[in-house]
């Protein structure tokens, strides 16, 4: 856990002084912070619920690899395994792709970069990475893409679906953030769907209908109820951060409305988030698609943040570390991402 509490701490140091610190300093500092947690990403062994999996798909031990794994994934390996990378030289260039499109997505979409990538760490979408290999290259590539969606180029963003598709194929599910670009999505709207959702899960048809969705899903589909999280799962716990934004979403709506129209986008896309969320507590399968939407809450709450009066006061900020702080360490120590302790080869 040290570790990581030296992550957490490096970014939070980094979050507070960031109205202090020159310019071209805090660019070199966001840098070091990117090799090093790289570097933590990279150089671990057998840490995370799926890394056995990872491995062997790397050294081609499983026979079934060819058609349960995306070609693209399968020749991104095979192209850096001919190269001579062993299995750590692989996970260190896949941990940099994946933070490198975070950090440059917090630079060209974010008002507050520094604020992005704190988030990016304590909201445990960086943690996730650990785990999710393929599908953590193509959520941060959709974090990069979301620049496109806001600045309407809409075919550049679907041409990005569909190369993500060849290393994780549930990022079809995206393309609801282009129909959810051309909507907005009230509050009542919302509130009378999110009803309906919760008594529609507890019916019977609810089972019937998601398990035959599920089994509609590739074959591979079916090894997420054990492989998303460690025996703690994903509990009710994950519903707690997702429920205090939610609360906020709702009160300050229409002042998050006025003050920037990529906002619109933003609250529908937590709302569907939200709803993802609520049905994965059910089927944890659903998490994955959920995992997706989960990418706006780098982008939604710095826009809350905004709305505060004492958002230039240093104690606001402190308050801020701590919260997201605890949040974080809370849920590693909980098991989710499996990820703790953490050891290298």
């Amino acid at each position: 856990m040290l570790i990581y509490i030296c992550i957490i701490v490096f970014i939070s140091l980094l979050f507070m002084m960031r109205r202090v610190l020159p310019s071209k300093l805090t660019n070199i500092l966001l840098f070091l912070f990117l090799i090093f947690i790289t570097l933590v990403q990279g150089l671990r062994y057998d840490v995370g619920t799926d890394f056995k999996l990872y491995e062997n798909i790397y050294n081609r031990n499983l026979a079934y690899i060819e058609s349960s794994v995306e070609i693209g994934y399968l020749w991104f390996n095979k192209i850096l395994s001919d190269m001579g990378f062993t299995l750590t030289g692989f996970l260190l260039i896949t941990a940099f792709i994946i933070n490198f499109n975070y950090f440059k997505g917090a630079k060209l979409i974010s008002d507050d970069k520094i604020l992005t990538v704190f988030l990016f760490v304590t909201s445990g979408i960086y943690f996730s990475g650990y785990n999710i290999v393929r599908q953590a290259i193509v959520m941060s590539i959709i974090f990069l893409a979301l620049y496109l969606l806001l600045k309407k180029k809409n075919i550049l963003f679907v041409l990005t679906i569909i190369v993500g598709f060849f290393f994780h194929r549930s990022v079809i599910f995206t393309l609801l953030f282009l129909f959810l670009g051309f909507i907005k999505i009230k509050p009542t709207v919302f509130i009378i769907s999110l009803i309906f959702l919760i008594g529609f899960l507890n019916t019977p048809l609810a089972t019937s209908f998601l398990n035959f969705a599920i089994d509609l899903a590739p074959d591979k589909y079916d090894m997420y109820e054990n492989l998303i999280a460690n025996s703690e799962g994903v509990n009710l716990f994950n519903l707690f951060l997702p429920s205090v934004l939610l609360i906020l979403i709702l009160s300050y709506y229409y002042r998050l409305i006025e003050r920037n129209r990529n906002n619109v986008l933003y609250i529908n896309i937590f709302f569907a988030y939200y709803m993802f969320l609520l049905v994965s507590i059910e089927f944890l399968s659903v998490y994955r698609i959920a995992a997706y939407f989960e990418l706006v809450i780098l982008l939604i709450i710095p826009e809350l943040l905004k709305l505060s009066r004492i958002r230039e006061k240093w104690f606001f900020d402190l308050l801020i570390v701590i919260f997201f702080s605890a949040f974080i360490i809370i849920k590693l120590y909980l098991g989710h991402y499996g990820v703790y302790p953490y050891q290298t080869k």
